[in-house]
This record gives C-alpha cells, sequence and structure tokens, in this order.
C-alpha cells in the first residue's frame, strides 16, 4: 500500500495512465483509506480537466522573440 507522498509524486503518471497494475492497485489499496488523497485527487482531476477545457493560447510576442533568439543562439556552426 502506498503512502500520502507516494500518492502525491505519482498523481501525474496515474492521470496520464502510465502506472502498471501492481501500482495502480497501492494506489487505489492506500485512497480506499485515506480521505485526504481521495479529496486532493479529486481537486486534481478537476484541475486537469479544467486546463484541457481552455483554448490554446498563442504565446505573448516577446516570448516568441526570446524563444527565436534563443534557438538562433544555440545553432551549431
Amino acid at each position: 500500500m502506498w503512502n500520502c507522498r507516494q500518492v502525491e509524486e505519482r498523481a501525474g503518471d496515474l492521470l496520464d495512465r502510465r502506472l502498471r497494475m501492481g501500482e495502480r492497485f497501492g494506489l487505489w489499496a492506500h485512497l480506499a483509506v485515506c480521505p485526504d488523497c481521495r479529496a486532493w485527487l479529486r481537486q486534481m482531476r478537476a484541475t486537469v480537466a479544467m486546463l484541457r477545457a481552455l483554448p490554446p493560447e498563442p504565446p505573448a510576442p516577446e516570448t516568441e522573440a526570446r524563444l527565436r533568439e534563443a534557438f538562433r543562439a544555440r545553432r551549431p556552426g
């Protein structure tokens, strides 16, 4: 069974479905007995859903210019 810290550290893997079956069982066993982690995971899922629902926003012009300059500076030769 996992502990609260492990749930926090691996929540991204859970939400992205990158946990193996045995890891999922350990996580779900912890969630069965830890209401704080269940609430935290619900909040994480809601946050991810809200972020995914946002429309893509183009980068600010100054950001784009800084990225171009950084790529030019790293160009080989």
